[in-house]
């Protein structure tokens, strides 16, 4: 099962790769076009830590968190 922490990091891994693939020389064109439109779409760290932080604050034993706000790839800079 993933965690939160191990999701959390995952998608901050794969946006930043998609933003990386989105300017790469040897990539076609096509390639690139496609790797900037999903980037574009994903969430930024910003938007993960708020959801954490949210989520943090439920009260419901139901609620199982979606992002974690210690995963080591969020920087924390706001």
């Amino acid at each position: 099962m993933t965690t939160p922490s191990e999701r959390t990091s995952a998608i901050l891994r794969t946006a930043k790769f998609l933003e990386k693939l989105a300017t790469a020389e040897g990539v076609s064109e096509g390639i690139r076009r496609e790797a900037a439109g999903l980037a574009r779409h994903f969430p930024r760290p910003y938007d993960i830590e708020l959801v954490a932080a949210v989520m943090d604050k439920v009260n419901d034993p139901s609620v199982y968190p979606i992002f974690s706000i210690d995963a080591p790839d969020l920087n924390h800079s706001r």
